[in-house]
């Protein structure tokens, strides 16, 4: 999977509405709550 450090606002947008297409946005949000706990505890 790629990082979500490189993807740009367009693309997150692009992913989540396939996710909400799919039925997967909750797996999605959980997604990026765990990348930006990640962030965090990076800095």
């Amino acid at each position: 999977m790629t990082s979500l450090t490189i993807l740009t606002e367009e693309q997150l947008a692009n992913v989540y509405q396939l996710a909400q297409e799919e039925g997967l946005e909750e797996e999605f949000i959980e997604m990026l709550e765990g990348e930006l706990e990640r962030r965090e505890v990076a800095r």
